[in-house]
């Protein structure tokens, strides 16, 4: 095989309480001499790599510990078999996340409320290259709502 591609992030903090990101991959994978008895595969894209990802989101810290954030995400279609005839196709998702950070002594709490796929998005998560029995694909449940808490301590 043949790899090629680029990871880029770029982090920055226009004011104390602003936080944004954008995250962007780039990837060519290329079957340079793959001959199985199912066929010769040379010169295909490599299956499972989607070819460009985006991520960008933000985050917003207000006063007394209160945030959000807010998180963008784009996966290119790939494909999930080495003949390439079948694919994952391409997914957007939208993520919200609120919370309050708060410090007592040496315990951090982070008591959060997030969405995930906020527009219920149907899509698959993650395949299986090249599966046996032609179940490629693993989707991801719809909008998905979870609360929780986020434990930190300093030790030392």
């Amino acid at each position: 095989t043949t790899r090629r591609g680029l990871e880029a992030l770029f982090e920055w903090m226009p004011t104390s309480r602003l936080r944004g990101r954008v995250a962007y991959t780039y990837q060519h994978f290329v079957l340079d001499r793959f001959v199985a008895p199912e066929g010769d595969f040379s010169g295909k894209p490599e299956p499972g790599a989607p070819p460009h990802q985006l991520i960008v989101g933000g985050t917003y810290s207000a006063a007394a510990g209160l945030f959000r954030s807010l998180q963008y995400r784009f996966i290119d279609a790939y494909p999930v078999n080495s003949a390439n005839t079948i694919a994952n196709w391409s997914y957007r998702v939208v993520d919200v996340r609120l919370g309050l950070d708060r410090r007592l002594r040496r315990v951090r709490l982070r008591p959060f409320v997030s969405i995930d796929n906020l527009f219920d998005e149907r899509y698959n998560s993650s395949a299986i290259v090249n599966s046996l029995g032609d179940r490629y694909f693993e989707p991801s449940p719809g909008r998905e709502i979870a609360v929780g808490v986020t434990i930190g301590a300093n030790l030392f």
